[in-house]
């Protein structure tokens, strides 16, 4: 009896889903326009990062924007990632990055592509896991990669190659506590909460 309690107790803890939730303010111009929410849970082999934000911006018009981003990966590589961005509460784009074997299939609204190189650090890791030693980056929201560069110890900059604009973070003991992210109109500040 004790035997089979015992089994079912290291049954029990070792395939017990660990998850952790971090939240962070967005502001624009110094101003609060939003929140944005982490979730990173851990099930065996599997970690799933659900990242969800919702923003109002004034520019000339009061305009919400939200995202909903859900990775997944499995031994540190990425099986699956889907970001989907709301207008006005209604889907503006929506792209899927999924493994099929050897290579990823991309579906960037309507558009189907391959990427053909392993994925291990994609965007949605920024907000779980410090880029250390990473050189590049697979964006979940363009379904491609971008330069990353250490400017100064914890802090790495992501560089979009389209646009030149750059996003920065920042990083305390592996926990992302800054962002600062570049726009055509605005500049987004992400400040952990806590």
């Amino acid at each position: 009896m004790k035997l089979a309690l015992s089994f079912i107790l290291i049954t029990f803890l070792v395939g017990q889903v660990l998850s952790q939730t971090t939240t962070y303010t967005i502001t624009a111009n110094g101003h609060p326009i939003g929140d944005l929410s982490v979730k990173k849970s851990k099930t065996n082999d599997y970690m799933q990062i659900a990242v969800t934000s919702d923003v109002k911006v004034k520019l000339f018009i009061t305009v919400d924007i939200s995202y909903k981003l859900n990775a997944t990966y499995k031994n540190n590589e990425l099986v699956s990632s889907a970001v989907t961005v709301y207008v006005k509460g209604k889907v503006h784009s929506k792209i899927t990055t999924t493994k099929n074997g050897q290579y990823y299939t991309i579906v960037d609204n309507g558009h189907t592509s391959q990427y053909l190189h392993k994925i291990t650090y994609s965007s949605a890791l920024f907000f779980v896991k410090e880029p250390q030693g990473i050189t590049s980056v697979y964006s979940d929201f363009g379904g491609s990669l971008k330069p990353l560069a250490e400017i100064d110890a914890h802090l790495y900059q992501l560089t979009n190659p389209s646009s030149e604009h750059h996003e920065n973070y920042l990083y305390a003991y592996g926990a992302l506590q800054k962002a600062s992210i570049e726009h055509s109109l605005l500049t987004f500040e992400l400040t952990k909460k806590g």
